[in-house]
């Protein structure tokens, strides 16, 4: 009787355009604490990758949720199979309205900036009182740069750079401080014990959350940030030791706002979301793990590879700044291995003379700290499996999302898209492109449990 005497605009959102198999609805998925639907389709907004969540419990924990990867900016790297695990991160509500309804939010003043949102929880303030060696630390700072997608939904670069939820993270390790900000959420429980270790910033005390990177031109934490003295040809290893980078500074098209000023040159610094603080960036051609072996001399490139230097190391009669070493964790000390060297222990910040089988190699290595090379896990045991090609693969989508659709969902469910969208990194056109919408189930395996 209702049907006939009432109606509503109809309902077109985002949701259905993915193919969700009949029995969900009926019998469910056994033992599954969250559904996750992924598409492959070319993006219209050319993103990597986006997220949004589509059914919640009464709790308001999220049961349901659609996630898309463009199918021309993926491959099958580290990197790009940790971006497509830092999606399903948002559909556990790593948003900010989300974190504002769960009343965790603390509007801080950071540095001098007072348009910093802080998680500001009993969880979120062990964590960084711990990870940076500081009783008072504050909680985790959002970010607070960058376009409208990026704000709020993911942790600040300047505070973490190397965090899974941080937009454009260098490294994307599950680390604590995500772990913190989903348990102060109230629906999950953490499991700390596998989380990865950030090296951002580990132990530098509480200077470095209060003062600027940089003072009078000039940084107290030289393997972070580049100061003035530095030159842009100048060498570095990256702050996690995985390769040899380059000072990330440049001058801006115009004045760079105040409070981020750190040269007398207005409009020269750093990344916009690093707080403009130049930092040392990485050069993908000399990383130690996939990097080229003839852009990196003497180096050994593999998996378990980690850079080292010393001014006097030397290889077959070359000065070399720097060399990517092989690397054994399996005792409490590190061993480390040249490339056609021999294995040798190296303690910790230890200067120890180099072993080679054919004498090509001369002069001493400082060792790193055992935390940079032994605290790193692989996501390689998530295998992404290409799919066969179709002849409509670079046809428009039977059912276009393009903005007519767009209209019909609400502005709480675009604003999570646009917060979970991660930039794609090469331009390939603004067409939604049917690829592949498999009709399957994707369950999310997280290191953390459900209350």
């Amino acid at each position: 009787m209702h049907t006939d005497r009432l109606s509503v605009p109809p309902l077109d959102t985002v949701s259905s355009a993915f193919n969700i198999p009949s029995n969900h609805f009926t019998d469910g998925v056994v033992n599954a604490d969250l559904y996750v639907y992924v598409g492959v389709m070319q993006d219209k907004a050319d993103v990597m990758a986006w997220a949004t969540v589509c059914a919640k419990l009464e709790s308001g924990r999220p049961l349901a949720g659609v996630t898309n990867i463009s199918p021309r900016h993926i491959k099958e790297t580290e990197e790009d199979i940790r971006t497509v695990a830092h999606e399903p991160g948002h559909i556990l509500e790593f948003l900010l309205h989300r974190l504002g309804d769960a009343k965790v939010l603390q509007h801080g003043v950071a540095r001098g900036n007072e348009c910093k949102w802080v998680v500001d929880t009993e969880h979120t303030k062990r964590v960084a009182s711990k990870h940076f060696n500081c009783l008072s630390a504050h909680g985790v700072e959002l970010e607070n740069a960058g376009c409208r997608g990026t704000v709020g939904p993911h942790i600040d670069r300047r505070y973490i750079m190397d965090d899974l939820m941080t937009q454009r993270s260098v490294g994307k390790r599950y680390t604590a401080f995500s772990l913190a900000v989903f348990e102060s959420l109230g629906y999950y429980r953490a499991n700390y014990r596998r989380a990865e270790p950030s090296l951002w910033g580990m132990h530098s005390g509480c200077g470095l959350l209060r003062n600027k990177c940089l003072v009078n031109e000039a940084t107290a934490y030289p393997a972070m940030y580049c100061s003035k003295s530095s030159s842009l040809s100048d060498e570095q290893c990256t702050h996690d030791r995985l390769g040899i980078g380059f000072y990330g500074m440049f001058e801006h098209n115009e004045d760079i706002p105040k409070e981020y000023r750190y040269f007398s040159n207005p409009r020269l610094g750093g990344e916009v979301m690093s707080d403009y603080c130049p930092t040392v960036a990485k050069n993908v051609g000399r990383n130690c793990e996939h990097g080229v072996a003839a852009d990196i001399y003497g180096s050994f490139i593999g998996a378990e590879s980690l850079l080292v230097k010393d001014s006097r190391l030397m290889c077959n009669g070359r000065p070399v700044f720097a060399a990517c070493v092989g690397t054994n964790c399996t005792d409490k000390t590190l061993r480390v291995r040249l490339l056609d060297g021999e294995w040798q222990n190296c303690p910790e910040h230890r200067s120890v003379s180099t072993r080679s089988k054919d004498g090509s190699w001369s002069g001493t290595i400082i060792c790193p700290r055992r935390v940079h090379a032994c605290t790193r896990s692989s996501a390689s045991s998530v295998v992404l499996r290409p799919l066969p090609a179709r002849e409509d693969d670079r046809e428009p989508a039977s059912t276009p999302m393009g903005a007519g659709r767009q209209r019909a969902v609400s502005d709480t469910a675009v604003a999570a898209i646009e917060s979970a969208a991660v930039p794609a990194r090469t331009s390939y056109g603004t067409g939604w492109r049917r690829h592949y919408m498999p009709p399957v189930l994707f369950v999310a395996i997280v290191v953390f449990l459900v209350i």
